[in-house]
């Protein structure tokens, strides 16, 4: 009996860690996502986007985990593991991009590599997009860069793992944009109050 609830706790563990739940996304209008996924997403695509940083004017290729239930995926989980980002840079769409410099991403792998990340929330669509580069600016998702697959699976696989997006949101707000985060805890305040008297 012992062996099996040991068992029945483990396998309850592994596979309700890793399940990525589908909601019907509400805020949606004739879009992509009919349904976010909570740890998770629908597709990966990918496109090509030109990034001006300081003096160099990349091309790069961005990875775009669709329909996630936050587009702060990629950046939280960049946050987490290795704190606040080094540069940000505004964006037409959605959140300002952040950007890690000189990250040893893999354990087994001597590569310093940077990571940009953002994300997007609109009516049409709900995403969490990478863009990676080495010291030389080379563009480390293009087709035929030996990391791409890597990359891709890393972020991929820890998108379905990802828990705490509280820090990474507060910290991203007061840098960004203070004001909002000011309203963003207003907000909060008032719903905690009516949900008392309820």
């Amino acid at each position: 009996m012992k062996k099996t609830l040991t068992l029945l706790i483990i396998y309850y563990l592994l596979f309700s860690c890793t399940t990525s739940k589908a909601i019907r996304n509400t805020a949606v209008n004739n879009g992509d996502c009919k349904y976010i996924f909570k740890n998770g997403f629908q597709n990966i695509t990918d496109n090509n986007v030109l990034l001006v940083i300081k003096n160099d004017t990349l091309l790069l290729t961005e990875i775009k985990y669709e329909c996630t239930f936050h587009s702060f995926y990629t950046g939280g989980i960049m946050y987490n593991k290795y704190g606040k980002w080094n540069n940000t840079l505004s964006s037409n769409e959605g959140m300002a991009m952040m950007i890690w410099n000189d990250i040893k991403l893999f354990k087994n792998d001597s590569i310093r590599i940077n990571i940009a990340t953002k994300g997007i929330e609109n009516t049409k669509t709900i995403n969490s997009s990478i863009m990676v580069y080495d010291n030389n600016n080379n563009d480390l998702l293009s087709e035929n860069s030996k990391y791409r697959e890597k990359l891709i699976d890393y972020f991929s696989k820890r998108i379905k793992r990802y828990r705490n997006i509280d820090k990474f949101y507060e910290e991203y707000w007061k840098t960004v944009d203070p004001k909002r985060w000011e309203t963003i805890q207003f907000n909060r305040k008032i719903s905690k109050n009516i949900n008392k008297k309820h």
